[in-house]
């Protein structure tokens, strides 16, 4: 247990770390293929994304091992600030390289409203697809209420493969399991009933 503790910071670096190296690789290799640049552009051009690719990977370590997205009071509010992170991260890798570039002033100011539309429309998007996986989670908190209260022939209805589709499977099989701790329950104080009164019956009945 100690050495999960010790070792998951490291997880998240790693995959942040991978996936810079990955994408500017990607981006190097699409560029040289696309337009055959100088190698001092193609140089300078990493040099910037290597810069940009940094900031991106402090800020997302600062927010994750900070635990940020746990301030906020709704899931709702969670969802819509990651969207906005990432596309305030996209928009800022691309606007910094763009810019120190020295693209001109006409293609710089194209790139920006092109940056800032499709990052509006982007996070508009994600938090409306992301409120199906809101609706779950709202699902099973309500329906672990209902448990919590005494409704023990509660369930959920199982739609998904993913995570939450197994905390539902295992939320349905504990509140069987508790339904059926609770029958059993039932049926031995029954039986303690009749017991007692047949035993009070038999004392209260004289021998023959």
């Amino acid at each position: 247990m100690n050495q999960r503790r010790l070792t998951a910071p490291i997880y998240p670096i790693f995959l942040l770390v991978i996936g810079s190296i990955a994408a500017i690789s990607i981006a190097i290799v699409m560029i040289v293929a696309a337009l055959n640049p100088p190698m001092r552009d193609i140089q300078l051009l990493t040099l910037i994304m290597s810069g940009t690719a940094t900031v991106t990977i402090v800020v997302a370590y600062v927010i994750y091992h900070r635990e940020i997205m746990e301030w906020f009071s709704s899931l709702r509010w969670t969802v819509l600030a990651t969207c906005l992170l990432s596309v305030a991260l996209t928009f800022m890798n691309v606007w910094v390289t763009a810019r120190l570039m020295f693209i001109n002033s006409h293609d710089f100011v194209l790139t920006t409203a092109l940056l800032m539309f499709a990052g509006i429309i982007s996070a508009i998007a994600g938090f409306v697809v992301s409120g199906t996986m809101i609706k779950r989670i709202y699902m099973l908190a309500h329906a672990a209420e209902r448990l919590a209260d005494g409704e023990l022939n509660t369930r959920l209805v199982i739609k998904g493969r993913d995570e939450l589709a197994q905390l539902g499977r295992t939320f349905n099989t504990m509140a069987a399991a508790l339904q059926q701790v609770d029958d059993q329950k039932r049926q031995l104080e029954l039986t303690r009933r009749a017991l007692i009164a047949w035993v009070s019956h038999d004392l209260r009945t004289p021998l023959a």
